[in-house]
């Protein structure tokens, strides 16, 4: 197959985060299987091993993008629309085989990023607009939570599959196999920092809420050990700085190979997100035998298996509190990051590319509702 993505960012973006992260390795994944990939998205680009087209700014792109995708890869098989809050209305302009890719729905999300009226449009064409346009089409969520949002929105059951993404790091980085065998909180606690590391990593805007998980760390740390490290960047980046008390550090952006050396270190990982569309770093951390400790919130609780993989909190007050206790409990630690890392085995990209790919060929191989309807008139 040919296989164009249309998107929001490319992985070159100083904004990109997850979805950017899915996108690149869901295109590396295709193009591994065989078949040809491109990608057409908002600047700014860099290079990649599959073709990448700048499509305009933030906004312009939604106007230039169909050109672009028209004009370059008109010949091409099937289309992936990456709906990112607002829809690039492909349905309107792409009239072969497409699916629509959601992260997550963003709900409450355009009110606490944009002014009035940007979050009543933004609001109006995801929660409106896309589910008329999109009717006839094919969704991919990434995760129950993502599928339920979509459910609320009025997209038919029928039409939505979950493909969970997968991770990159391989079996075995964290000498956990040892674990498999006997596990112990020895050996757990060997493969960590000496001294007690809290991890915390998104991209730095309001409803990751790094402001809660600072606000806990003001209290906890009077009781535990350790330093709390911040991974990421973002324009919430200065004011989160300006009140971060003592023991924090911002590492800002950190290369793949660096991000992965520090949540092998790590000794847990503290996440404050509002939603997720699916806990991808939860995953990846889980991948290195580090739990989570994070909010009972869309995506991040179907990522966590509550008491087993990870630890949930309903309010502020529970967060610290069973952040102060798991701390103290290194052989709690120990099974939560042994069963993390188990879990973690469910999850790789070669079976989340296979299942995309299934999906696309089912795809490629139906008619369109509309084309039907034009047949059938002109017989």
């Amino acid at each position: 197959m040919k296989i164009v993505v249309v998107s929001w960012r490319d992985l070159a973006n100083p904004l990109a985060g997850g979805s950017e992260v899915v996108v690149d390795r869901l295109l590396l994944e295709l193009s591994r299987l065989g078949h040809e990939v491109a990608l057409v998205c908002g600047g700014p680009v860099g290079p990649r091993p599959y073709p990448v087209v700048e499509a305009g700014g933030t906004f312009t792109q939604y106007v230039l993008a169909p050109f672009k995708v028209s004009s370059r890869f008109r010949s091409w098989d099937i289309l992936i629309d990456v709906e990112n809050g607002i829809p690039y209305f492909s349905p309107l302009w792409w009239h072969k085989p497409r699916v629509c890719l959601v992260h997550h729905v963003h709900t409450d999300q355009w009110r606490t990023r944009f002014g009035p009226v940007m979050s009543f449009v933004g609001k109006l064409l995801e929660s409106k607009m896309m589910p008329l346009a999109y009717r006839n089409q094919r969704f991919i969520a990434i995760s129950n939570s993502t599928k339920k949002a979509l459910l609320g929105l009025g997209i038919k059951e029928q039409s939505i599959e979950v493909i969970h993404s997968g991770i990159d790091v391989e079996e075995g980085q964290t000498g956990i196999d040892q674990q498999l065998q006997g596990p112990s909180w020895q050996t757990w606690i060997g493969s960590k920092s000496k001294r007690p590391l809290y991890v915390c990593i998104g991209r730095l805007v309001p409803h990751k809420r790094v402001e809660l998980i600072l606000a806990a760390w003001d209290k906890v740390k009077e009781v535990i050990d350790g330093e709390l490290w911040i991974l990421g960047d973002g324009p919430e980046r200065g004011r989160l700085e300006s009140y971060a008390g003592e023991r924090v550090r911002f590492m800002g952006r950190v290369s793949w190979d660096e991000r992965n050396t520090i949540l092998k270190q790590a000794w847990l990982l503290v996440h404050g997100a509002h939603h997720e569309g699916w806990g991808l770093v939860i995953i990846e951390a889980a991948s290195f035998s580090t739990p989570c400790l994070a909010f009972d919130a869309e995506g991040v609780s179907e990522a966590i298996v509550e008491d087993k993989t990870g630890l949930l909190a309903r309010s502020q007050t529970e967060f610290e509190n069973k952040w102060i206790e798991i701390a103290g409990n290194i052989e709690g630690l120990a099974s939560l990051g042994r069963e993390a890392y188990l879990r973690s085995l469910e999850f790789t990209w070669d079976s989340s590319a296979r299942k995309f790919e299934r999906l696309l060929l089912e795809t490629c191989s139906e008619k369109l509702p509309n084309t039907t309807k034009k047949t059938k008139k002109r017989a």
